[in-house]
């Protein structure tokens, strides 16, 4: 799976699940006007808990936010900062009436 969370001239991000069974935050810069490597600048967290933020470039970190079939049965909340972007985005099960 890669779902397209967000996308304007700055910034993209992506919710995606691996065959390893790990549903991860990917972030893309696209633009120079955000640097994913600056430390503190990009933060995840689900519920309310920080996850660690690993950086590949400048343009390209990535987030772990844990093993996708526990999120197949619960709902959460995943939050991003980067720089002065902030967003939010809450996921679970579909409602079923």
């Amino acid at each position: 799976m890669h779902e397209q969370l967000h996308a304007d001239e700055n910034l993209a991000v992506f919710l995606t699940i691996e065959d390893d069974g790990i549903l991860r935050l990917e972030m893309v810069a696209t633009s120079d006007t955000y640097d994913l490597s600056v430390p503190d600048e990009v933060v995840v967290a689900v519920e309310g808990e920080a996850v660690e933020v690993v950086v590949e470039d400048a343009a390209h970190a990535m987030a772990e936010l844990g093993d996708a079939s526990k999120f197949d049965e619960e709902t959460f909340t995943v939050m991003l900062r980067v720089h002065e972007f902030f967003e939010g985005w809450d996921f679970g099960p579909e409602d079923e009436g």
